[in-house]
């Protein structure tokens, strides 16, 4: 079961996009507006947002002849956040991907994002990987029952890839 979004209300506070000042801004709760006037665009105006393949809403600025696609979720952290570590990336706290409220936010490494979506149920297995987070266990804790090999074919594996699992080489956060 995937974490629901909640519905507290805070004061809207909005702020200039960085880069993109005197054009756009963006509020506390993951709203992007337009504030300068251009041809078919109005002034105040929210923009619309765009669902990204990868599933993060996402809007299209444009200044100087030239649009680009920006994930709203980086606008807010960026703005509203402390600035942003070397190598983080930005986590939605609750896990939904279009609750982008400043409150929900947090600058986080790769590592501890990927723990993240484990912790919440979120990803189950890596990418394309042929076992998932619950099998990895299920492994570890038949360590010294069985052998790598008969662990692997167990599971559908190779007996190195048990190696790896078992010294924590592969799944080191499992």
């Amino acid at each position: 079961m995937r974490p629901q979004s909640t519905t507290e209300q805070l004061p809207e506070e909005w702020r200039p996009v960085v880069g993109y000042e005197g054009w756009y801004e963006v509020s506390n709760l993951g709203s992007v507006r337009r504030i300068k006037v251009s041809r078919g665009a109005h002034r105040r105006c929210v923009l619309q947002t765009a669902l990204a393949s990868t599933g993060y809403p996402q809007v299209h600025l444009y200044r100087d002849g030239r649009f680009t696609r920006r994930y709203i979720h980086r606008l807010v952290a960026e703005i509203f956040l402390e600035p942003c570590p070397p190598r983080h990336q930005v986590n939605h706290r609750n896990g939904v991907k279009a609750d982008n409220r400043a409150v929900n936010l947090e600058w986080v490494t790769s590592s501890g994002n990927q723990r993240h979506a484990y912790a919440l149920g979120l990803k189950t297995s890596a990418g394309t990987a042929k076992l998932t987070f619950a099998e990895v266990k299920i492994i570890r804790s038949k360590r010294g029952m069985m052998t790598e090999r008969a662990l692997g074919q167990e599971f559908g594996v190779t007996s190195s890839a048990i190696g790896k699992i078992l010294r924590r080489r592969n799944w080191k956060y499992a």
